[in-house]
Formats: C-alpha cells, sequence, structure tokens
C-alpha cells in the first residue's frame, strides 16, 4: 500500500513539475497557458477555403484577393502546438485545443484567399481585412466581444451580431441586413447601400447609410442612425430606442 502512495505521489509531482516548465495552469475548467518568451511566426499550409470560423482571443488579418498560400502565425514559442488551424469542406477552422486558454497573450495570424463568402467568430477576437472584399454575398456571424474592420463592394451583407461585438464597414453594397443585440457596436455610416434591414435591441448602437429604403424595428434602449439619403423609411420603436435620419 506504501509503495502505491508513494507512486502516485511521485507521479502528481512529476505532472506538476512538467506543467510548471511549460507554463500550465490546471482549473476545473480547464487549463490556462502563459506565454513565455518572444514571438516567433510559423508557417504552415493549409487548403482552398471562402469561409472561415474563429474561437477564442486570436487576431486575424485577412488579405482579400490573394491567392491561398498557407498560413502564418506569430505568438510566443510555447503557443504554438496549441494553436489548431484545419480546413474541412471549405472553411478554415482556427482555435485553441480543447479545454485550454491563454493567459495574457497575443496570436496574430494572416491569411488570404480569393474570396470569402462567410464569417464565424465568438470570443474576443478581431477581424481586419486588407485590400477589399468583393463578391456576391458575405455573411458574418459575430459573438462575444469580437470586432471586424472591413472594407467591401458585395451584392449582399447579412450581418448577426450580438454581445459585445465592434463592427466597422466601408465600401457599398446592394442590400445590407443586421441584426443586433445586447451592447453591439456597428458603424456602417461610410458603408453605402441601396436597401438596409435591421433589427436592433438592447443597448446596441447602428449607424447606417441607406441611399433608397431603410425598414426594421428598434427595441430597449438602442439607437439607430441613417446618414443616407433613403426617402422610404419604415422603421418601428418601441421602449427608449431611437431613430434618427441624419
Amino acid at each position: 500500500m506504501r509503495k502505491k502512495i508513494f507512486a502516485g505521489l511521485v507521479g502528481l509531482i512529476g505532472t506538476a513539475l512538467i506543467a510548471g516548465a511549460c507554463n500550465i495552469k490546471f482549473d476545473n475548467k480547464g487549463k490556462t497557458i502563459t506565454p513565455k518568451g518572444d514571438a516567433i511566426t510559423e508557417t504552415r499550409n493549409i487548403g482552398t477555403f471562402d469561409k472561415i470560423d474563429v474561437e477564442d482571443a486570436f487576431n486575424i488579418h485577412y488579405k482579400a484577393g490573394i491567392p491561398t498560400d498557407g498560413l502564418t502565425i506569430e505568438a510566443a514559442p510555447n503557443l504554438m502546438e496549441y494553436i489548431v488551424t484545419e480546413v474541412t469542406d471549405g472553411e478554415l477552422s482556427i482555435r485553441l485545443k480543447d479545454r485550454y486558454s491563454i493567459h495574457d497573450g497575443k496570436i496574430v495570424i494572416t491569411v488570404g484567399s480569393p474570396t470569402l463568402k462567410a464569417v464565424e467568430m465568438s470570443g474576443a477576437c478581431a477581424l481586419n481585412v486588407e485590400g477589399e472584399l468583393t463578391g456576391d454575398r458575405l455573411d458574418l456571424d459575430l459573438s462575444g466581444a469580437s470586432s471586424v474592420n472591413l472594407t467591401g463592394r458585395l451584392r449582399a451583407l447579412d450581418i448577426n451580431a450580438s454581445g459585445a461585438s465592434g463592427i466597422k464597414l466601408k465600401g457599398s453594397g446592394e442590400e445590407f441586413t443586421l441584426s443586433c443585440s445586447g451592447a453591439v457596436g456597428c458603424d456602417a455610416s461610410d458603408f453605402i447601400t441601396q436597401c438596409t434591414e435591421v433589427s436592433v435591441s438592447g443597448t446596441a448602437s447602428v449607424k447606417i447609410n441607406a441611399s433608397e429604403s431603410v425598414r426594421g424595428d428598434l427595441s430597449g434602449i438602442s439607437s439607430l442612425e441613417n446618414y443616407g439619403a433613403s426617402s422610404n423609411d419604415k422603421i418601428t420603436t418601441s421602449g427608449m430606442s431611437s431613430y434618427k435620419h441624419k
């Protein structure tokens, strides 16, 4: 019995020493990794994609309209093995290994593709688009404290945002559909669209630029400001929500 207890203690001590050397902290929610050392750059080969799914705290630099030629990751050396980047059925998934999280670290991923049709983001991730997105349609699904900054010329843009997401848009489009709740902030005052449809609730604050028509509903203490020249505005407000045509 004493031998078994001693062996168990040795195993626990060994695990603790290994975790300490790797800067990994264990708790009942999973494993937290603290970055160690100066950031390095790693290049990975990936397949072609036109959709992106991002979880956790990543900074994504997306280069619009270029051939997919792998991706680069900038992060502390001890974080690399925990970063998952894989393409399945045309979707690039970027996340940490299951039950791992990063403490006070920055991970920057640079990637590009000829086209982009959909982006789904959750957690505290950020997407910055370099260049101009073009195409028929782009769908954005944002939650948590995610943020997006892009310029595009699209036929249709559809955004579903919740939590404390932040959105900055420039460019133009024919159709713009926006549904947001929580404390979302969306500045699309420089994104000129013909027809805009919105559903805004909570404390969300939205700016748009509709040249022909805007319709939708506002609730809670949300606000909508229209900087466009639309003459066909059909907005329903409730609670303490407000609509202003600048």
